[in-house]
């Protein structure tokens, strides 16, 4: 459990009493907390202007009556139990967080924006992170002796896909790009901190196409990209998604970390959209083309091409028709 400031306990008890019937009184949170009934009433108004619908009733006390569906830091740290640190306008998650990472912050902390401006993708490619995706990054701290680091793209592919196929039909282009209708609609870029052959920390940074409208992305992207809401033709509730991509990244990594590897190659491969498909693969040392067959047990596809098999790591996957 991480420590809650005295707002984020406030609202951590009102959206638990939600679940419930009734109001709950203000002088019960004030004596919870050991601050006075005034001070608990500015820490209400602070939630209803972040968006919080909270009905307030003399002498029965407040009631959540509904959450915002934008990103919310306080209603975050809640949901996630999780250090996060949020910020309106930044650059790139994934740097801010590599910079706490080398301060100490603890595994399972999050950073996330409400734009991204100078996101990045593999290859060095520029990532456009308008208002209204998910553009957050996951601190991870793996064990100096794990074995199968190499699946952490692959996790983090699987946790985005899941939480979609709430709303879409979201597969996966190995490693991890997440498609719908074989449109782009979130993109990963895991990058490691190593050195003399252990791992000091992974940063996850997962960018998610959601509540825009495509026409926020730049032209040449129009015809390879989406986004959930142009998907699903409404915008879904951001909070509860990140939440359960979370969640997803974080159990999928303790199943690697105790060795459950199987299980996660098996989810990858049910939501997979590349095997079975023919692939040119962009790697560092040419390209592969050929028939996309199977995965191995680090996560490396396998190619069939004419000829022979071919076992590519890491590279930029492109399905042919």
């Amino acid at each position: 459990m991480i420590p809650l400031d005295s707002r984020e306990h406030i609202l951590e008890r009102l959206v638990d009493h939600a679940i419930g019937e009734g109001f709950l009184s203000g002088e019960v949170l004030g004596k919870e907390l050991g601050i006075s009934r005034a001070a608990v009433g500015k820490h209400l108004a602070a939630l209803r202007a972040e968006g919080f619908d909270i009905e307030s009733v003399k002498s029965h006390g407040h009631r959540l009556r509904s959450l915002p569906r934008t990103l919310q830091p306080s209603y975050l740290r809640v949901l996630l139990d999780a250090p996060v640190h949020f910020y309106e306008d930044e650059g790139s998650t994934n740097s801010v967080l590599k910079a706490l990472a080398l301060e100490g912050a603890p595994e399972g902390t999050v950073a996330a924006a409400r734009i991204q401006s100078g996101g990045r993708g593999r290859m060095g490619r520029e990532w456009v992170g308008p208002k209204g995706g998910l553009w957050f990054s996951v601190l991870l701290r793996p064990k100096r002796d794990t074995e199968h680091i190499s699946l952490i793209p692959l996790i983090a592919g699987i946790s985005v896909a899941e939480a979609l196929c709430s709303y879409c039909d979201a597969r996966l282009k190995w490693p991890n790009d997440v498609l719908v209708d074989g449109k782009k609609v979130c993109g990963i870029l895991v990058e490691l901190d190593a050195e003399m052959g252990a791992v000091n920390s992974v940063v996850v940074g997962i960018g998610v196409n959601l509540n825009f409208p495509l026409t926020e992305l730049p032209g040449d992207l129009l015809n390879k990209a989406t986004t959930v809401k142009d998907e699903v033709g409404a915008e879904v509730d951001e909070n509860q998604v990140l939440r359960d991509i979370y969640r997803n990244v974080m159990d999928y990594y303790d199943m690697m970390q105790s060795g459950q590897t199987t299980i996660v190659l098996a989810k990858w491969k049910g939501l997979s959209d590349t095997l079975t498909r023919k692939v040119r693969v962009e790697t560092s040392s040419g390209t592969i083309e050929g028939m996309a067959v199977a995965i191995d047990a680090d996560g490396a596809l396998l190619i069939r091409t004419d000829t022979g098999n071919e076992r590519v790591l890491a590279g930029d996957c492109i399905h042919l028709r």
